[in-house]
C-alpha cells in the first residue's frame, strides 16, 4: 500500500475529528449560567426580598404613616400546567413593614413612637415562565397586626397598642433568571387590611373602624430547591 502524504493524513485528521467536535458546539449554544431545557417553573421555592410601602387609603392613616421601609418572604411549591410554560401553585407569604409615623403625630402630641405592622397570608400563584423572563401575579388572605409603642416625651411615660384584622392581597411580578435556580424579581404588592378598631392611646389616632391599603414594590429573588 502506498504511503499517505502530509496533506492526505490532515484530511483524514480532519475528517476523524468533525464527529467529536459537534457535540461540543451544540452544548455551547445555551447561554451561559443557564442549563439548556431546565425547567425554572416548577417544584420549591423561596422569596425574600425589601423594598418600600406606600400608604394609599383615603383616611387618617395617610396622614398618620409615611412612606416605610418593608421585608417580604414567600414560600411555595409549582406545579405545571399542561406541561407548557404555564405554571401555578400554593404559597405562603410574610411581610414586615416598620412604619414611619408622620412627623408631625409625633411633634402635635409630644411623644417618640415607633409603628410596625406584621402580615402573614395563604395565597395561591399563576407564573408564565418563557426560559429567561417569567411573570405571575397571585391572591392571598390571611391577617394583619398592626402595633405601636410610645414615650412622651415631657413625662417619659410609656405605652403600647396593637390591633389585628383581615388582610388581602393582589400581586404582579415578573423577573429573569440570572442561574439555573436563582432569578432576580419584582414586584407590586397591593395589601389590604380591614380592622375593626385602632386605638393607640396617647397618638391621635383612634378609628372605630379602618381600611388600610398600599402599594409596596419589592426587589426580590427567587430560589429554586
Amino acid at each position: 500500500m502506498k504511503p499517505m502524504g502530509p496533506i492526505q493524513i490532515a484530511v483524514a485528521g480532519i475528517l476523524f475529528l468533525l464527529p467529536a467536535a459537534a457535540p461540543a458546539q451544540t452544548e455551547t449554544a445555551a447561554p451561559v449560567g443557564l442549563a439548556a431545557g431546565a425547567d425554572f417553573g416548577s417544584g420549591w421555592f423561596l422569596q425574600p426580598g425589601f423594598g418600600v410601602a406606600v400608604p394609599l387609603s383615603d383616611s387618617e392613616y395617610d396622614d398618620f404613616i409615611d412612606t416605610s421601609f418593608e421585608l417580604s418572604f414567600a414560600a411555595g411549591y409549582m406545579f405545571s400546567l399542561g406541561g407548557g410554560e404555564a405554571y401555578a401553585g400554593p404559597e405562603v407569604v410574610a411581610g414586615y413593614t416598620f412604619q414611619d409615623v408622620d412627623d408631625r403625630i409625633e411633634d402635635s402630641a409630644h411623644v417618640d413612637a415607633f409603628a410596625g405592622r406584621f402580615r402573614a397570608l395563604a395565597a395561591g400563584r399563576f407564573l408564565l415562565d418563557f426560559g429567561g423572563p417569567f411573570l405571575f401575579c397571585r391572591f392571598g388572605v390571611g391577617f394583619d397586626l398592626i402595633h405601636a409603642s410610645w414615650e412622651e416625651t415631657r413625662t417619659h411615660v410609656e405605652d403600647h397598642g396593637s390591633d389585628a384584622g383581615l388582610a388581602i392581597l393582589n400581586s404582579i411580578g415578573f423577573g429573569a433568571r440570572v442561574a439555573d435556580t436563582v432569578g432576580i424579581v419584582v414586584i407590586f404588592d397591593f395589601p389590604t387590611s380591614i380592622h375593626g378598631h385602632v386605638n393607640y392611646g396617647a397618638l391621635p389616632l383612634t378609628l372605630p373602624s379602618v381600611e388600610t391599603t398600599d402599594i409596596e414594590m419589592t426587589l426580590g429573588v427567587t430560589i429554586r430547591l
